[in-house]
C-alpha cells in the first residue's frame, strides 16, 4: 500500500507534467511558433493518453504521468475525455490543418489540460 505522501507526489507529477506541456502549447498559440521540443513533448502525451489497459498500471520511467499510476489515470479520467484531448494534441503535432485550426486545438488542449493540473493539485493538498 502507498503511503499518503507517495500518493500526493503522483498528483503532484501530473500536475506537473501537464504544465510543461501547457507552457509549451502557449508559445505556440501566442507567438505562432513551434518551440523547441514542442512536438516530443506532445508525442509523450499522447502515448502516455493512449497506454494500452494492460500498460496503464505497469510503471515506466520513460511514460508521463498521465496514466503511470492509479491516482493520474483516474484524475484524468474523471477530467476530460481522453480521445478529445488526444485528438487536439495530434491536430497540433501533425501540423496538416490550417493555422487557425492548429491555434484553436492548440488553446482547447490548453484548456483541457488546465482543468487536469487544477483536479491533481486539487488532489495533492493536503485534505483537513
Amino acid at each position: 500500500m502507498s503511503s499518503e505522501s507517495e500518493v500526493r507526489s503522483r498528483y503532484l507529477a501530473l500536475a506537473l507534467d501537464a504544465r510543461k506541456v501547457i507552457d509549451a502549447l502557449i508559445v505556440f498559440v501566442d507567438q505562432d511558433t513551434r518551440p523547441e521540443g514542442l512536438d516530443q513533448s506532445l508525442e509523450e502525451v499522447i502515448e502516455s493518453l493512449q497506454a494500452k489497459k494492460e500498460q496503464v498500471f505497469s510503471p515506466q520511467r520513460n511514460r508521463l504521468a498521465f496514466s503511470e499510476y492509479y491516482e493520474q489515470v483516474r484524475t484524468v479520467g474523471m477530467t476530460v475525455n481522453r480521445a478529445d484531448i488526444i485528438e487536439k494534441l495530434e491536430s497540433v503535432k501533425a501540423s496538416q490543418a490550417s493555422p487557425e485550426k492548429q491555434n484553436q486545438d492548440a488553446f482547447d488542449a490548453i484548456r483541457l489540460l488546465s482543468a487536469i493540473e487544477s483536479r491533481a493539485l486539487y488532489y495533492y493538498r493536503p485534505q483537513p
